[in-house]
């Protein structure tokens, strides 16, 4: 096994091939700011790791040795501090571009799963405190931003290499369970299998998902979620975990977990949303209950979870035979349209997929053109009528009753009339 700790690098090095010239400008500009006060710079983390995969990094992640004043650092280099947490991470905007820091550290866990005591540290007890080998490699930004040294403590890049996925120590999920869930994350990004000795931890700690808090196990299930490959890293959970703490020992659907891939997931606007409901939908109805209060959640993604309760409950109307347009409007409106897409993309809703496209593709943005304004000038007084007699418009619109404007407005006077 090749030791790469302390590597010098040439100055013929691929590294900077791999970087945009716009990052470069950043490297050689945060490495000048710094050089006289006794600071050292780092790349390191998902930048080091893109780079050895013949990848070109979206992002900078830098580590800062010598300093942890976020405030006078952003003065030097010129920077605007954008968000900055507990841990000594902060972002900056610099010459335009958000840019991650971090001030070098070291953690310790008093006790599994809680969040760690933070301390200042150096650049190689930063390394040893990272998740993964592929995460704790560190490039030495020397003068002028060139690259000089290749810190490579637990032999990184050669998993990288062998695209294995490896723990630093054998308490690393007990430390930190949220190194389970990115693990299977990074699996489905990259394409990596998880090497033997982790697999194995890997399966004793499982069971340590369940000490996690519903806000922390919320955010690595979203940022999953936001992943491209969200499908394999969540089929690959599914084949490791057999009691799987992470949805309350709900089974999940794993054909249906594969369907994320499909095109329309992927050229949604909000696909994470769209993904969030196939998951739910593919996860007993029954357990439905039990994973709202092991994750927590809040706003539209409790919406989704009861859409699809709500979908429950009124399946068996949906599928009445001569159900007209308007009470199929009003039985799929309080639906969230997540839900209804996963429908269509899912198996298990053959019998309710003809009205679910009835209602996407020509009922859900049939509106009247007519307003209240518009029904006063018609003669209709003011007051409560006015919301009958709209929601009378909109239901005969949908019904194919009346089709034009001058269809409205004779709807409006037959019935004023009739009044």
């Amino acid at each position: 096994m090749i030791n790469l700790e302390g590597l010098i690098l040439s100055q013929s090095n691929p590294f900077k091939k791999k970087l945009s010239e716009q990052h470069l400008k950043i490297i050689n500009s945060v490495e000048s700011a710094v050089k006289t006060t006794g600071m050292s710079v780092y790349l390191v983390g998902g930048t080091v790791r893109d780079i050895l995969l013949n990848r070109s990094p979206l992002d900078l992640d830098f580590l800062i040795e010598g300093s942890s004043d976020t405030q006078y650092f952003a003065n030097l280099i010129g920077g605007t501090i954008l968000q900055e947490s507990q841990f000594g991470t902060f972002k900056i905007d610099f010459e335009g571009e958000i840019v991650d820091f971090a001030f070098s550290r070291q953690e310790s866990y008093p006790t599994p799963g809680q969040l760690p005591i933070v301390e200042k540290g150096t650049f190689r007890q930063d390394l040893h405190r990272r998740d993964f080998t592929m995460n704790s490699i560190a490039i030495a930004v020397g003068e002028d931003g060139e690259f000089s040294t290749l810190i490579d403590p637990f032999d990184g890049e050669n998993d990288i290499r062998e695209k294995k996925i490896k723990i630093l120590h054998d308490k690393s999920f007990q430390d930190d369970p949220t190194r389970i869930l990115r693990l299977f994350r990074y699996s489905g990004r990259l394409g990596f299998t998880v090497e033997d000795s982790t697999k194995n931890i890997l399966i004793r700690d499982l069971h340590m998902l369940d000490i996690l808090s519903p806000d922390r196990l919320r955010n690595e299930l979203q940022l999953i979620l936001n992943e491209d490959t969200a499908h394999l890293s969540l089929k690959e959970y599914v084949n490791y975990d057999q009691k799987m703490y992470l949805f309350d020992g709900a089974k999940i659907n794993v054909a249906n977990l594969i369907k994320m891939d499909d095109e329309k997931v992927k050229s949604s606007k909000f696909s994470e949303k769209l993904k969030f409901a196939i998951l739910a939908l593919s996860t007993p109805i029954e357990l439905l209950d039990g994973c709202i209060s092991k994750f927590n959640f809040q706003s539209d993604w409790l919406d989704i979870i009861d859409s699809v309760f709500e979908l429950q409950n009124v399946r068996k109307n949906l599928i009445e035979p001569g159900i007209r347009n308007s009470d199929l409007f009003a039985l799929l409106n309080k639906i969230n349209e997540n839900v209804l897409k996963a429908c269509l993309i899912i198996d298990g809703f053959s019998d309710v997929k003809d009205v679910i496209l009835i209602y996407l593709n020509d009922l859900e943005n049939l509106s009247i053109q007519l307003s209240g304004k518009d029904l006063i000038q018609l003669g209709v007084p003011e007051g409560p009528n006015i919301g009958k007699i709209l929601n009378e418009l909109h239901v005969a619109k949908l019904n194919g009753i009346i089709f034009s404007l001058d269809d409205e407005k004779d709807f409006v006077r037959k019935i004023f009339n009739k009044n």
